[in-house]
């Protein structure tokens, strides 16, 4: 007889509600070339999303498939209009937070994903406020983690309070991801990644690329301290011939700090089964915060 298992993990604390939530865009396919829609893209677990095309060309595009290496299922194309009239992509108004955090999958290139744009801006966005659904270029004093990719150098700069400051180069035609710690709180807050141990201040964000900490407690740009953190938002602008694009997949964002694996690991799950009873052996490879195992058996098979 066949049986299915749900392993359940107990952790010690739990921070803000469940989550992180996961935004990814199912198999659908389809472009969005005009105006605004809240109901292109599929619907998030919490938040409200929106795409907004301006006056100056690009295009949302839902592709399956699209580029190989970022999944097998739809991802999210955007191409840049040519110049300032932004094409901008938000989830916005979720439960808020002074705590925050956001991974996502990124190919910044051409419109095939496999070769570099030679003009253009890609921007990412976290806070509160108007300028996360409305049709305008960010507002300042409502962001609290801003990132900028430039195509034809390949700078990615962050948003230090009102000014840009360049961070590192991040290659074209490549997956990415980005993880964010976000903490506009008055206090520090220490977090696990990878199973190593960090600490963000008050006020401040880390950043991981591809598993690396390239920004570490870089300072945030200019929303209030202590307001909540609660909508994200990607856009671009101004790229000759509406080269530049970017591709986005498998987004997780949360109302507190969830960066780096996952909090119990499996590497090994074994079900045996005997004539009396159904033996599980199991081991872990990695524990963050895990109090105990509960194990359940499927009534119905």
């Amino acid at each position: 007889m066949k049986h299915l298992f749900t392993i359940l993990f107990f952790f010690p604390f739990c921070l803000h509600g469940q989550n992180p939530w996961t935004y990814n865009f199912g198999t659908s396919t389809g472009s969005h070339t005009s105006g605004e829609s809240t109901s292109f893209l599929p619907q998030p677990t919490s938040g409200a999303d929106r795409v907004r095309v301006g006056s100056q060309g690009g295009s949302f595009i839902l592709q399956n498939p699209g580029v190989a290496s970022l999944g097998s299922e739809s991802e999210l194309r955007l191409v840049a209009p040519t110049g300032g009239s932004v094409n901008k992509f938000n989830v916005a108004d979720y439960t808020s937070s002074t705590v925050a955090s956001v991974k996502f999958d990124v190919i910044f290139g051409n419109s095939t994903g496999a070769g570099s744009a030679p003009s253009g801006l890609a921007y990412f966005f976290l806070g509160n406020g108007a300028t996360f659904s409305d049709n305008n270029g960010f507002t300042g004093a409502q962001v609290f983690t801003g990132l900028r990719f430039t195509y034809n150098s390949n700078d990615l700069s962050y948003r230090n309070g009102g000014n840009w400051t360049s961070l590192t180069s991040v290659s074209q035609a490549s997956v990415h991801t980005f993880e964010i710690a976000a903490n506009n709180s008055s206090s520090t807050v220490n977090y696990n990644y990878s199973s190593t141990a960090h600490t963000v201040l008050a006020n401040t964000f880390d950043l991981f690329i591809d598993g690396t900490l390239v920004g570490d407690n870089l300072s945030k740009a200019q929303l209030a301290n202590n307001t909540g953190i609660d909508s994200w938002m990607f856009y671009m602008e101004s790229s000759t011939s509406n080269a530049a694009n970017m591709f986005l997949d498998d987004i997780e964002y949360a109302n507190n700090i969830t960066a780096g694996n996952l909090p119990v690991t499996l590497s090994d799950f074994q079900a045996n089964v005997t004539a009396s009873a159904s033996i599980l052996t199991f081991s872990t490879a990695t524990e963050i915060n895990n109090a105990y195992f509960s194990i359940e058996r499927s009534a119905d098979g």
